[in-house]
């Protein structure tokens, strides 16, 4: 029976008791068996001793096992001799050992109810989870729980696999990534992965594959949890695939309607019931460059045309009555000064909550109206032109073949009344050309292709009342209905003068391409031009005669007969001498028709009649002065009248070939001319120019490529490209020298300036030139030559150069003479000033003296003799020795002579350059009496040095020791402890002093040191180790910016030692009302390394204690601990590596040090 001595009725009611909670107890012989009698849903405790007897506790636990199921058991030992569980008790439910002492009916009481509790939250959470679990799997929605870092799928639902189209044992082992498609996976991980730590709750849009392939849009919501102590997210995944497409066919329907109403041709408005701009259609801008918003509100009827107004109005009052209106077209919106026509639909839609006013959709029709009023102005100008027109207008019907003759001018066409006006095809065809008959009938007959141009036009012969025939241009326009051809359309004028000015410009065109070939002279050029002309005249012989002191000469005509040529070659000009003679004589015109009837041929009958001419007519031929120098003429084999035609082609042809001729003979003066200049140009190798002033045109010789090194092809230019290529500071000067040149009376002009060459370099030219004029007195042409004058220019700088250096200059020069047969010494010809005020002489008392002249007893005469040699040897030498000036005063001087040689190689003169070195030579005594000093001042510290290294040490290092063994014993008289005390104190310090001596003694006295590259952050990080203590005490704040870690070229020892130095003292100054912060910078500028080292402590007045900072035993503050040699010992290690270092401080902000190490 249970140990435990309460009876079963005391231990219920004291359960009962408890809290108010109720239980019911079972007791039996194994036990209690306990249930919570609120709460019947939980399980059984069962409550038993237990005793050291194995056998029977397995037989309690199997009564337990059949008779409460689902029950835990509390387990009492019967004594505290029990204290271990058996092994195989580990495998049952047993909730708690307690052990014999705790088996207090109170407390065990306590015991059972937090038990029930627990069971009871154990039930809830269960609850809880199976309905988390009904929630989540069945839930229609499609959810998943994957981990945050790898996205491995942790919970799926069956929503979220019939979604995607797997089975679940498809989706083991698989992430989210997996699902999505290929394109999106890597901005969802990076999305993932960015908001894995920060952000609780989101959500994002991607699309995904579903197990066919199948693409679908999806938007995941996402809350962050924690899933079996890891991080997760728990997702509800929405398919949005539709939303998307019905999105995207809304925002497609949206831009089509903004494009309708935005591209659209019509102006779409809505006015309210007070008739102002609520809504103007955005194309507005687009076709009238009117922004929107500087309509709304303004009142519509304020943009009509002012003979439109009523009208509209009108129809506003008729939408009273009719829902919508259709207007006829008004004017409207006055754009850039035009007004604009529209026609307009009015709607009233007050009534539409939308709307609220009249809609008016609008269309602009202003190129319908004006193309409208544009055919009636056409026909205006149809008429009028038939009225007026010089030709004759027709209407021809294909239907009736009859003519409608629609302007009388015909009548003044043809000189007379042809036809009535309405005339038949077979009348009009009787006066055509019968070559031409054809043409003009198939343009009648047989034009029924609708492939043919309607507009054409053609040519042919119409015979006038008079018998001739004129020709005529006939343009004409098909008119077509219903593919059939209906009418033609048409104008005929009279071009025969028309076609004759054709045809003689024509020829002219001719006869100057052929004056163009520069193969041909000039007579050969006549012939072809008489070839010409004699096409146009095939029944005459054609000739040109030259007219030569009074005498006329044949000079072309191929066709006439040498014989006849030859005759009258040589006659002499006269009123009555033939066609030619009299035309030239007369300087008119003579037509002769019968040469037999004429007077002028009266004497020269027997001349022509061997050859049968009967007619000659002949033209004069003027120069452009207006004096005779040739005929032309033609002669014929038949009596002959010229007709109109020809009489101008004598005219014109006259002309022509007097401009032939004139231009062939300065043709060819030009180019004699252009010859002899550039055999000109050739012998001088100046460049020539030539500068047309009123075409600014200037044409360049050879001499520009020659001698400026410019292209061959630059050999026209304007004055523009001239003046670009004069130097900037000579530009303004020459500008100004030639435009005054321009508008004086002066006719030559020249001027000195650099030219740019092609290479980009100048030279120095002097330009002159030669100004031509007009017939008015005007400046026509300007004709000069660029002649290089840079090697003289160059000769006169370097000549006034040596005489500026020479006469100017500080030190003594002198020139002498040599001598021709080189027996003598140099006589001195010249002589600067500061020769005469570093020696006294003039000019005129050293003429004909030699050098010798300032020499003396003192001078040096070994050097005397190495100048002598070099005057014998003809070489240049340099010398110092004592001199005299005329006073007698000796004076050191350095003195070098230089031979100055011909283009031959003969020695003609020689300079000499003297200066006085005697101020010089007195430093250079001193400088060397210095050094001595110096050097024994040296030998004394190095000796100094010695003695306080190993004289005072040995003593010192005694008296330290002494006193360590004072410190030992016990010293009871006070005013005794503190003398001790004293000397101790002074002789530390003493041994400290000396120590920092040998240190700076060291330093000063070690030039050769090791050198190596040594890394900046170890150097930093082992003394901040050092330093570890103090740092953390004082909170030190460090900021560190190392961009060049390895500092070159230095002694690894000197250099942390700057460095701790730094440090202490940082420490040591820092100010104790602030943390201290240290800032350290390392980088390279250009070839050096720059490390500023800077703390926040109490600073430095520089303004005081600037040129004592880096000093020996200098202290700026009242510190006890301040010796004064740290900064000095810092700059010394610096320097001696090459180094500098600076310093910038302000008392309570801080200081910063500067060091410069080179790069090597």
């Amino acid at each position: 029976m249970p140990i435990l001595h309460l009876e079963p009725l005391a231990l219920d009611f004291l359960l009962t008791a408890k809290n108010g909670v109720g239980f019911a107890i079972e007791t039996d012989q194994y036990g209690w068996v306990i249930r919570d009698v609120n709460r019947p849903y939980l399980p059984l405790l069962v409550v038993c001793s237990i005793d050291d007897l194995d056998y029977r506790l397995k037989v309690n636990i199997q009564h337990w096992k059949s008779n409460y199921p689902a029950s835990e058991y509390f387990l009492i030992p019967t004594d505290d001799s029990v204290v271990n569980l058996p092994e195989w008790l580990h495998h049952e439910p047993i909730a708690e050992w307690i052990p014999q002492t705790m088996a207090q009916p109170l407390w065990l009481i306590s015991r059972i109810e937090r038990w029930f509790e627990q069971q009871n939250i154990k039930f809830l959470q269960s609850e809880t989870q199976k309905k988390y679990q009904l929630v989540f799997e069945k839930s229609p929605s499609v959810k998943l729980i994957f981990d945050a870092k790898t996205t491995c799928l942790l919970e799926y639902n069956d929503a979220f696999c019939t979604l995607f189209g797997y089975q679940r044992e498809a989706l083991t082992h698989k992430r989210l990534l997996d699902i999505l498609d290929l394109h999106e996976r890597y901005r969802c991980a990076n999305f993932l992965k960015s908001i894995e730590h920060e952000v609780k709750q989101t959500d994002f849009k991607s699309r995904a594959l579903t197990q066919s392939g199948q693409i679908i849009d999806i938007q995941v919501e996402i809350n962050q949890i924690q899933y079996n102590d890891n991080l997760a997210f728990i997702g509800i995944i929405t398919d949005i695939t539709q939303q998307i497409k019905s999105d995207k066919e809304k925002w497609l329907a949206e831009e089509q309607f903004k494009t309708l109403v935005k591209d659209g041709s019509e102006l779409i408005v809505i006015l309210d019931s007070s008739a102002c701009f609520t809504y103007i259609s955005p194309n507005i801008k687009q076709k009238f460059h009117t922004e929107v918003e500087t309509l709304y509100g303004e009142y519509a009827f304020d943009l009509l045309h002012a003979d439109d107004v009523d009208y509209l109005r009108q129809c506003f009052d008729r939408l009273k009555d009719i829902r919508r209106i259709n207007t006829r077209p008004f004017r409207y919106f006055k754009h850039k000064k035009k007004w604009r026509w529209f026609e307009a639909t009015l709607t009233d839609m007050r009534d539409n909550e939308a709307v609220s006013g009249f809609m008016i959709s609008g269309r602009d029709v202003t190129n319908r109206i004006e193309t409208e009023q544009e055919i009636i102005v056409k026909n205006q100008r149809y008429e009028a032109i038939v009225r007026s027109t010089h030709g004759m207008v027709y209407e021809f019907e294909f239907t009736t073949n009859n003519f409608f003759i629609a302007a009388n001018k015909y009548l003044d066409f043809f000189n007379h009344r042809l036809f009535e006006k309405h005339i038949h095809l077979s009348q009009w065809l009787e006066r055509i050309h019968p070559d031409d008959l054809e043409t003009v009938k198939y343009s009648f007959l047989q034009l029924d292709d609708q492939s043919i141009d309607n507009e054409q036009e053609m040519e042919y012969r119409f015979l006038k009342n008079n018998g001739e025939y004129t020709l005529v241009s006939d343009r004409f326009v098909l008119l077509y209905e219903g593919g059939k051809l209906l009418k033609k359309i048409g104008t005929i004028q009279d071009i025969t003068q028309k076609k004759l000015q054709e045809t003689l410009l024509s020829l002219e065109k001719d006869i100057y391409k052929i004056n163009t070939n520069a193969q041909l002279t000039l007579s050969q050029v006549l012939d072809r031009v008489i070839a010409r002309i004699e096409h146009f005249m095939p029944e005459s012989i054609c000739s040109i005669l030259e007219l030569i002191s009074g005498k006329m000469f044949p000079i072309a005509g191929s066709r006439m007969p040498v014989e006849f040529s030859n005759q009258i070659a040589g006659a002499i000009i006269g009123p009555k001498v033939g066609s030619c003679g009299t035309a030239m004589y007369t300087k008119s015109t003579v037509i002769v028709e019968d040469i037999y009837q004429s007077a002028l041929w009266a004497d020269y009958l027997g001349l022509v009649d061997p050859f049968g001419f009967k007619a000659c007519w002949s033209v004069p031929i003027f120069k452009s002065d207006g004096t005779v120098f040739a005929s032309f003429a033609t002669y014929h084999l038949t009596t002959k009248k010229p007709n109109e035609f020809e009489r101008q082609l004598l005219e014109r042809m006259s002309s022509l070939i007097a401009v032939v001729i004139e231009n062939r003979k300065a043709a060819e003066e030009v180019r004699k001319s252009k010859e002899r200049y550039e055999m000109v140009s050739l012998a001088t190798r100046d460049t020539i120019w030539d500068w047309n002033i009123q075409s600014d045109t200037i044409h360049w010789s050879k001499g520009l490529e020659e001698v400026f090194g410019y292209y061959k092809d630059i050999t026209t230019t304007d004055s523009k490209w001239w003046f670009e290529k004069i130097h900037p500071e000579d530009s303004v000067a020459m500008s100004v020298n030639l435009y005054n040149f321009l508008n004086s009376k002066s006719d030559s002009w020249q001027h000195e300036y650099r030219f740019k060459c092609n290479d980009g370099t100048y030279k120095y030219i002097l330009d002159r030139a030669f100004l031509v004029k007009d017939d008015k007195g005007e400046p026509a042409r300007l004709i000069g030559t660029l002649q290089d004058i840079s090697q003289q220019k160059s000769e006169e700088q370097r000549l006034k150069l040596l005489e500026t250096v020479i006469v100017e200059s500080k030190d003594a020069v002198v020139i002498a003479e040599a001598d021709e047969a080189l027996t003598s010494t140099p006589k001195i010809v010249f002589i600067n000033a500061s020769f005469s005020k570093m020696t006294g002489y003039q000019l005129e008392e050293v003429r004909g003296n030699h050098f010798g002249i300032l020499f003396g007893p003192q001078s040096d005469k070994r050097e005397l003799v190495r100048l002598t040699q070099a005057l014998q040897i003809e070489s240049d030498c340099e010398i110092q020795s004592i001199c005299y000036r005329k006073s007698g005063e000796r004076f050191w001087a350095d003195l070098s002579i230089i031979p100055i040689k011909n283009n031959e190689g003969v020695l003609t003169h020689w300079i000499s350059i003297q200066r006085d070195i005697s101020e010089e030579k007195s430093k250079d005594i001193e400088k060397e009496q210095l050094i001595r000093e110096l050097t024994q001042n040296n030998r004394d510290l190095k000796q100094f040095s010695y003695i306080t290294s190993h004289n005072l040490r040995a003593p010192l290092s005694n008296l330290i020791g002494l006193l360590n063994l004072v410190d030992e014993l016990e010293v009871h008289d006070e005013e005794l402890r503190e003398l001790i005390d004293g000397f101790s104190k002074s002789t530390h310090l003493l041994n400290e002093t000396i120590n920092d001596l040998v240190k700076v003694v060291i330093i000063k006295d070690n030039p050769y040191m090791l050198l190596e590259d040594v890394n900046f952050i170890e150097t930093i990080d082992g003394i901040k180790e050092q330093l570890s203590y103090l740092f953390k005490l004082h909170e030190t704040i460090f900021h560190v910016d190392i961009q060049e870690m390895w500092v070159p070229h230095v002694n690894k020892s000197y250099f942390e030692s700057v460095i701790l130095n730094l440090m202490t003292n940082a420490i040591k100054y820092r100010e104790p009302s602030r943390t201290l912060e240290i800032t350290i910078q390392v980088q390279k500028i250009e070839s050096q390394l720059h490390i500023t080292f800077g703390d926040n402590g109490i600073g430095i007045d520089l303004a005081r204690n600037a040129d004592k900072v880096f000093g020996l035993y200098q202290r700026f503050h009242n510190y006890s601990d301040s010796k004064g040699l740290g900064l000095y010992l810092v700059k010394s290690q610096i320097e001696s590596m090459g180094g500098t270092i600076s310093i910038d401080s302000k008392v309570d902000v801080g200081t910063t040090y500067t060091i410069i190490f080179p790069f090597t």
